[in-house]
């Protein structure tokens, strides 16, 4: 198989990058696995792109934390009159939007909030097969934190609360192969209170993502899926080589295993299931330093219903 330049070049960067990867931090809110499956949290614009209205809980924990999600995502549909004997039907609008609720907790800080997310996707070819979206996301979050201001007195902890409006903006191009998005979160930085060297708001983040889909035998439904993560903020802009993190899927007819290289110091594989109408999903990162009953490994799961599982007008096993 003859591959074109572009293709060629997304899989020579991820074999260059993949040694130069460093450990990062991701934004507060979220865990690295939120990448694998549900990007719209980090590009508003990806809300709507898979043409199905799903609603998914996720629950991660990890050495100092646990978080839980529940989101929904869904493009908006309107029905169209049929006449004679061709029956009535659904087509797809340009619009799609979608929610999060989430909590995460630590031992310092409890963080709850919403986030609303729209998108407008322009069709760029008359077999609505090309689409560039827009999106925007708005998020309100109540954060409530502990610390003790004078470490000889540690019975004199302050209880601290903060509310943070914020807003993300994203673009998102997909194809049904290749797919490549650029977005920014946490635009407004959050509002920080007067003690904000105990709190640890949201930075500005900036988010690159790219990938393409090969099919390697389409009886099976053999596909693999390299794509590339570049995530960076303002503080470590300087030093984004770090920021570069690969990512492999590979889809068996209804099974998707993979493995997102985030951190140099971990091992991550994820795995999910889709059935008709749902899935279950799994992401699991072991330090490859220490054995496990010396290092928690951050443990992800999560389920999804698929509420338009035979209205999809694009559908593959391996689409959702």
């Amino acid at each position: 198989m003859i591959f074109p330049k572009p293709l060629r070049r997304i899989c020579i960067v991820i074999l260059i990058v993949s040694p130069l990867a460093l450990h990062g931090q991701d934004p507060l809110l979220n865990t690295a696995g939120t990448w694998t499956y549900n990007p719209s949290w980090y590009n508003p614009a990806i809300t709507g792109s898979k043409d199905f209205n799903s609603i998914n809980f996720t629950y991660a924990t990890g050495e100092d934390y646990y978080s839980m999600i529940l989101n929904g995502d869904t493009r908006l549909v309107k029905k169209i009159k049929g006449y004679y004997n061709i029956p009535d039907h659904y087509s797809y609008r340009n619009i799609g939007i979608g929610y999060y609720l989430f909590n995460r907790s630590s031992e310092d800080i409890s963080t709850t909030g919403f986030k609303a997310s729209g998108s407008y996707h322009i069709k760029l070819d008359e077999n609505s097969m090309s689409f560039l979206s827009i999106g925007l996301s708005l998020q309100a979050t109540m954060n409530k934190f502990s610390y003790v201001p004078d470490m000889e007195s540690p019975d004199s902890t302050i209880l601290k609360t903060s509310y943070d409006p914020n807003v993300d903006f994203g673009l998102y191009y997909y194809s049904p192969s290749f797919y490549a998005g650029i977005s920014a979160t946490g635009i407004l930085e959050g509002f920080l209170p007067d003690d904000s060297i105990y709190y640890g708001h949201e930075e500005r983040h900036y988010h690159f993502l790219t990938g393409y889909k090969f099919v390697l035998f389409r009886p099976l439904n053999l596909l693999i899926e390299p794509s590339v993560i570049f995530s960076v903020s303002d503080t470590t802009f300087n030093n984004f080589l770090k920021r570069i993190h690969p990512m492999l899927k590979i889809y068996i007819d209804n099974f998707c295993l993979g493995t997102y290289y985030y951190d140099r110091d971990r091992i991550s594989l994820f795995f999910r299931y889709n059935y008709p109408g749902f899935y279950i999903g799994g992401f699991l990162a072991v330090s490859r330093k220490s054995p496990y009953y010396k290092s928690v490994p951050s443990i992800e799961l999560s389920a999804g219903i698929n509420l338009s599982y035979n209205k999809s007008r694009q559908y593959k096993r391996f689409h959702w």
